[in-house]
């Protein structure tokens, strides 16, 4: 099945590409998110964490994640209900750090109607969750499925 226009997402087409707003990453919300989910001395104690391979503070890759789905369901995709995740690749290039303004831009690889769940549509998306100084924090692929309402 190729990929032709989903008749209710007209606009979720490959090659559309979507910007986010910003969220801030903050030394708390680091320091926070690690103490209860990735205790290590890179995410949870400044001065140890200059000590580390990161050389000061840095947020886990899994706080970027979940601020990037976040920033994902705010992008302005006009999607419908809730998205259910297929498939996600992530790579972290670079650490977040305090002080980060994070957005997401978002490409539309692959858009099809579903050809086992009539009213859905799988999505493929690539995208970037960047700082304010254009340095890459995150890069995803996600397969997602859309239902029609």
């Amino acid at each position: 099945m190729t990929d032709a226009p989903i008749p209710w997402l007209p606009d979720i087409v490959p090659g559309a590409h979507f910007v986010s707003s910003e969220i801030e990453m903050t030394a708390e919300a680091i320091i926070e998110f690690a103490k209860q989910y990735d205790p290590q001395v890179a995410h949870t104690d400044p001065e140890l964490a200059k000590k580390t391979a990161f050389q000061g503070l840095s947020s886990s890759g899994w706080l970027t994640a979940a601020l990037t789905a976040k920033l994902v369901t705010e992008v302005g995709m006009p999607l419908h209900g809730d998205l259910i995740g297929a498939d996600v690749h992530l790579k972290w290039p670079s650490p977040a750090r305090p002080g980060d303004r994070l957005h997401v831009e978002l490409d539309i690889v692959t858009a099809r109607l579903s050809r086992s769940r009539p009213g859905w549509a799988i999505v493929t998306a690539k995208y970037q969750t960047v700082n304010q100084d254009g340095e890459i924090r995150q890069q995803t692929e996600a397969t997602v499925f859309s239902p029609k309402s």
